[in-house]
C-alpha cells in the first residue's frame, strides 16, 4: 500500500495508464498457466493518477493526496491522509 509521507511532496498530478487483455481462464491460474486462457473479452485500458485534492477544513484549507484506478468502467478512489476508499461507476 501506497505510504502518504513517502508520496506528500511530489510533483503531482501525475497520470499513467495501459492495455492489459481481459480473459476467461480455465486452470488454477498464475504466471505458469497463461495457456489455459479460453477466451479473449476484450482488451481494456486501465489508468492510473495519484494528485492533491483541496478541501475545506474547520482550521482551513488543506490538501490530501487520492490516488485513483480506473479499468472496467469502475473508478477506485483512495484517500492517504484518511484511509478511505470510494468506488463509482465510470462511463468510457
Amino acid at each position: 500500500m501506497a505510504n502518504y509521507n513517502a508520496i506528500h511532496g511530489a510533483k503531482l498530478p501525475q497520470e499513467w495508464f495501459w492495455t492489459c487483455d481481459w480473459k476467461v481462464h480455465d486452470g488454477k491460474g498464475g504466471k505458469e498457466s497463461t495457456s489455459d486462457d479460453i477466451l479473449k473479452v476484450e482488451t481494456v485500458e486501465q489508468r492510473f493518477k495519484v494528485e492533491y485534492v483541496k478541501f475545506e477544513g474547520t482550521d482551513g484549507e488543506f490538501e490530501e493526496i487520492q490516488i485513483a484506478i480506473r479499468k472496467f468502467g469502475r473508478a477506485i478512489s483512495y484517500d492517504l491522509c484518511y484511509h478511505l476508499m470510494n468506488y463509482e461507476y465510470v462511463w468510457k
